[in-house]
């Protein structure tokens, strides 16, 4: 007898657990995301139920959005540029960037957290302007743009490492911070020979 209570008990609460998810999955399907970055956070499955913080899917969504920036501007340079520095540094910028974007994918995965496939709306108008440029202009315009991101980069991964909740994803931060030094240094070393 008392079996049978226990068991209508956890069967009741199992009922409104689900009731509450479907609802709640109801109410985030009635919003559309604004952004990749939103999306991919939907589709992460529901932050307040996912066992990752919103810190870390935030930090997920957000470095995978300046590695997809990053490669897609590499390749622009590789194609646009008129010197062999500014050249080497898109090109250097689209292999580190695909590489710990890949390593981002499988953390992301095994967090099932969802990560964004394409470049944000401002993202494409920063290609867009980029694209405008020609010759030292563009060199220019593109040494700039590195520095300033990687500048606003290493300040993120810098705040993950601190406030992320999960062990792996601060890792993960802290070890990808000398690259970004890196690609900093490298394009104001190529910004002072044009």
């Amino acid at each position: 007898m008392k079996n049978i209570k226990f068991l209508r008990k956890i069967l009741f609460q199992a009922v409104l657990v689900i009731a509450t998810v479907f609802g709640a999955i109801a109410c985030i399907n009635k919003s559309k995301p604004d952004s990749n970055s939103e999306l991919a956070e939907v589709n992460s499955g529901l932050k307040f139920l996912s066992p990752n913080s919103e810190r870390d899917i935030k930090f997920i969504t957000d470095a995978a959005q300046i590695n997809l920036e990053q490669i897609k501007l590499g390749q622009l340079a590789q194609k646009k540029s008129s010197t062999a520095e500014v050249i080497k540094l898109g090109e250097r910028m689209e292999i580190s960037f695909g590489r710990f974007h890949k390593i981002l994918e499988l953390l992301a995965k095994k967090k099932s957290i969802g990560v964004p496939e394409d470049i944000t709306a401002n993202a494409q108008n920063n290609y867009k302007d980029l694209s405008a440029d020609v010759g030292i202009n563009f060199d220019k315009a593109y040494c700039n743009f590195v520095i300033l991101r990687q500048k606003e980069a290493i300040t993120m991964f810098e705040k993950a490492a601190v406030e992320c909740t999960d062990l792996e994803i601060k890792q993960l931060a802290v070890s990808e911070i000398p690259n970004l030094s890196s690609h900093l240094n490298r394009a104001l070393l190529c910004q002072s020979k044009l």
